[in-house]
C-alpha cells in the first residue's frame, strides 16, 4: 500500500563573488512540506539539501539527518547544471529542481527522486534566459519560474510543464528599471515579486497574474533604498514584511507590504544592524520566529528575533563566527539547524538553533564539502 514519505528541498548557494555583486537564491530558503507517495514503510521524512557550485557548473546534493543534523552525500552528486551555476530553487512540490546558468545564459531543470534525492536532467532542459541569468525561483503555486538578468536589467518568466517540468517562456520580460536586479522573492500567495537592485541601490516589485504568469509592475516601484547596496531580499512566511540586505551598510532594511497592491514602505524602525560586513543573504524559520543573515565579507552570522509586527530585535549572542564568506543560509523543515554556505572554504558549516532564544552554536566537525567553486 502506498503512504507518505515527506521530503523537504533546502537550497544553498556556494557560488559567489564576495563584493557588492553577490547573488543570493532570493526565495525563503527554506522550502514547504512535500507530500509524496511512496512505498517505504514507515513515517519516515527525508531532507535533501541543494548546493549550486559556480566553479564547476554542478549541483551538490545531500541528506539531511533530521535528528542529529549531519549531512550524508546522495549517491551520484554532484550533477552538471550548467555553466557557472549561481542559483536553484525547487517546485513547491518536490518534484522539480531549477538552476540560474549565467555563464551558458541559460536555465536547467531536473526532477528529484522523492526516495534518493538523485537528480535526472529535463529532457530539453538549458533553456536560453537572456544574457547573464543570476538568480531563479519557483513561485509558490507552482506554475512559474522567474528568472532575473543582470546585464538586461529585467525580469524573465516560464510556465511549468506539471508532468515533466519542463519549461516555455512567457512572452516579453520585464524591466527592473531600478539597476541591475540580483535577488528574487516571492510571496507565499503567489500574488507579488520582488526584486534586489544592486548597484542600484533600489527593489523593484511586480503584480502576478496568477493564469498568465505576466508580471506588471507595481506603480510605486523601484523603492530607493538610500545609497546602499541591495544585495539579498526576502518576503517573510506571513507575506506581510519585506527584508532586505544593507550590503555596503551593515544592516537589514524592513518594510510592510501593503496586501492588496504591493507596495512597500518602511517600518517606524526600519534599519537593523547585522554586526557585521557585507550581509548579503537570508534565511527565515519555519515558525516565523526569528531572521538569519549572512555577513560575507565579516565571515559572521547575524541573527534576529521577528515580533508581531515585523520590527527585529538582534539577538543577545549575535552575530556567531563562521567560515570563510558565508553566501547563503538554509534552514531545516524543524527548525532546529542551519546551514551555511562558504564560498572560498567549499564546505558548509552547520549549526544548532536554539529553539527559545534563536542563539546558534556551530555544530562539532560541521564542514560538510560541496563543489568547487
Amino acid at each position: 500500500m502506498k503512504i507518505n514519505v515527506l521530503f523537504i528541498v533546502l537550497l544553498l548557494v556556494s557560488a559567489l563573488s564576495c563584493r557588492g555583486d553577490l547573488f543570493n537564491k532570493g526565495i525563503n530558503s527554506t522550502e514547504r512540506v512535500h507530500s509524496l507517495p511512496d512505498d517505504n514503510d514507515g513515517s519516515s521524512t527525508n531532507v535533501f539539501l541543494y548546493v549550486a557550485n559556480k566553479g564547476s557548473g554542478t549541483v551538490t546534493g545531500n541528506r539531511v539527518n533530521t535528528s542529529t543534523g549531519e549531512l550524508t552525500a546522495i549517491p551520484g552528486s554532484p550533477w552538471s547544471a550548467g555553466t557557472g551555476t549561481i542559483s536553484v530553487s525547487a517546485h513547491p512540490d518536490g518534484k522539480f529542481l531549477y538552476t540560474a546558468n549565467p555563464d551558458s545564459y541559460d536555465v536547467s531543470g531536473f526532477t528529484i527522486d522523492a526516495t534518493t534525492g538523485a537528480l535526472t536532467e529535463i529532457s530539453g532542459s538549458r533553456w536560453p534566459s537572456g544574457t547573464s541569468p543570476r538568480a531563479v525561483a519557483v513561485d509558490p503555486s507552482g506554475k512559474f519560474v522567474y528568472v532575473v538578468d543582470y546585464t538586461d536589467q529585467n525580469v524573465k518568466g516560464f510556465t511549468i510543464d506539471p508532468s515533466t517540468g519542463a519549461l516555455t517562456a512567457i512572452t516579453g520580460s520585464w524591466a527592473t528599471e531600478g539597476g541591475k536586479p540580483v535577488c528574487i522573492s516571492i510571496d507565499s500567495e503567489s500574488k507579488f515579486l520582488y526584486t534586489a537592485n544592486d548597484p542600484g541601490y533600489t527593489v523593484s516589485g511586480y503584480t502576478i497574474d496568477s493564469s498568465t504568469g505576466q508580471l506588471t509592475k507595481i506603480s510605486s516601484s523601484p523603492w530607493i533604498t538610500t545609497g546602499c547596496q541591495a544585495t539579498a531580499v526576502l518576503v517573510d512566511l506571513t507575506g506581510k514584511y519585506l527584508y532586505v540586505t544593507r550590503y555596503s551598510c551593515q544592516g537589514v532594511w524592513g518594510f510592510n507590504i501593503n496586501s492588496t497592491w504591493g507596495n512597500i514602505t518602511g517600518m517606524t524602525s526600519d534599519i537593523f544592524g547585522t554586526g557585521g560586513l557585507g550581509p548579503s543573504s537570508f534565511a527565515e524559520t519555519p515558525d516565523g520566529k526569528f531572521l538569519y543573515a549572512g555577513n560575507s565579507d565579516g565571515q559572521t552570522i547575524a541573527g534576529f528575533e521577528i515580533y508581531p509586527n515585523g520590527l527585529l530585535s538582534t539577538i543577545t549572542s549575535s552575530p556567531w563566527t563562521n567560515g570563510t564568506c558565508p553566501v547563503s543560509l538554509a534552514i531545516d523543515p524543524t527548525g532546529k539547524f542551519l546551514y551555511a554556505a562558504n564560498y572560498y572554504a567549499h564546505y558548509l558549516s552547520s549549526y544548532t538553533i536554539d529553539q527559545s532564544s534563536g542563539a546558534l552554536t556551530l555544530m562539532t566537525g560541521s564542514q560538510w564539502p560541496t563543489g568547487n567553486t
